[in-house]
C-alpha cells in the first residue's frame, strides 16, 4: 500500500472516487489557520478564538495531518448544504493515543461528521466510542439516531483507515478496507445550522470542544453518496489513488486542466486543478 501523498494533491476529477465527492481535505498546508478543500473549495478553519496559527500540523505516515490539542484544535467547514445530502459517506485516516477520553470531555472521541444538536445528536459522524471501538451513526430530526458499530478494539498508537456509509437503507462502517458493521435504517437525515467538524465537537464556536480526537488526524472526505465495499476497499488499497501530483512550477498544466497555482511549502512548485 502506497504510503506517500503528493506533497500538494490536487483532485483527479476523471477517478471514479469523485463521483459523488462533496469535500476533500488533505491537510497539506503544514502550518496556519486554514486546511483548503481541493473538491469544493469548503475550506475547514480553526476555531476563532485561536489567537495564534495552532501547532497542531503534524507529519505522519500518510503525509501531512494534525495532532489535535484536544481543547479547541477543532476545525469548522461553515455550514453549506452540499456537505448536508440524504445519502452520504465519511472517510479519514486517524490513529488515537489513548482509549478513553475523560476530564468532562468525553465519553468519545469525533474523527469527522456534523452535528445536529448541542445536547449530542449527530446528523452523521465517524468516531470513536469510549473504550476504543469505531462507530458510524447519524440521526433523523427527532431526532433519532442510528449506527453501525465495529466490535474489535482498536490499538493505541496505530493508524487506521475509517469509512461510514448511508445509503437510506442501511448504516455501515469499515475499517482498514474492510465491513465490519450494519445497522437497517431508513432514516431521513435531520440536519442544523452546525457546522463539519474534524477531531471534535463543539460546546460553542469559540470555546473548548467535547469529543476531542486524543490522536492524529490525516485527510478527511465526505460524498453525497454511499461508497461501495468495492470503493471502500480500492481507496484502502490505493489512499491517493483519487489524486494527482503538483505540476512542475513553470510547466504546462496536464490535458484539461487550468493553472490554479498554489505555493508548495515544501518544495516550491504548483499544482492545477481541473475546472
Amino acid at each position: 500500500m502506497p504510503l506517500v501523498k503528493p506533497s500538494l494533491p490536487i483532485l483527479n476529477r476523471g477517478h471514479s472516487l469523485a463521483r459523488g465527492l462533496v469535500g476533500a481535505w488533505p491537510m497539506f498546508e503544514r502550518s496556519g489557520y486554514t486546511m483548503r478543500d481541493i473538491c469544493h473549495r469548503y475550506d475547514a478553519t480553526y476555531n476563532v478564538a485561536k489567537t495564534t496559527p495552532p501547532t497542531a500540523w503534524a507529519t505522519t505516515p500518510y503525509g501531512p495531518g494534525l495532532n489535535p490539542d484536544g481543547l479547541d484544535d477543532c476545525p469548522r467547514v461553515v455550514r453549506n448544504t452540499d456537505l448536508e445530502p440524504a445519502k452520504v459517506s465519511v472517510a479519514a485516516w486517524f490513529k488515537i493515543d489513548r482509549l478513553t477520553v475523560g476530564g468532562g470531555q468525553g465519553p468519545h472521541q469525533a474523527i469527522a461528521g456534523k452535528r445536529q444538536t448541542i445536547s449530542g445528536y449527530d446528523s452523521y459522524l465517524l468516531f470513536v466510542l469510549d473504550g476504543g471501538t469505531l462507530r458510524f451513526s447519524l440521526s433523523d430530526s427527532t431526532p433519532s439516531q442510528s449506527a453501525a458499530n465495529d466490535t474489535s478494539l482498536l490499538s493505541t498508537g496505530r493508524w487506521y483507515f475509517g469509512v461510514g456509509t448511508y445509503d437510506g437503507a442501511n448504516v455501515k462502517v469499515y475499517r482498514d478496507g474492510v465491513l465490519r458493521g450494519t445497522t437497517a435504517s431508513t432514516k431521513t437525515i435531520g440536519y442544523s445550522s452546525m457546522d463539519v467538524r474534524f477531531a471534535g465537537y463543539p460546546t460553542d464556536d469559540t470555546g473548548a470542544v467535547d469529543f476531542p480526537l486524543l490522536g492524529q488526524i490525516a485527510d478527511v472526505r465526505i460524498w453525497n453518496r454511499a461508497l461501495t465495499a468495492r470503493e471502500v476497499a480500492t481507496m484502502w488499497a490505493d489512499p491517493w489513488g483519487l489524486y494527482l501530483p503538483l505540476c512542475p512550477k513553470l510547466g504546462k498544466p496536464p490535458a484539461g486542466f487550468y493553472s490554479r497555482y498554489y505555493y508548495d511549502m515544501a518544495g516550491g512548485g504548483a499544482a492545477c486543478s481541473r475546472t
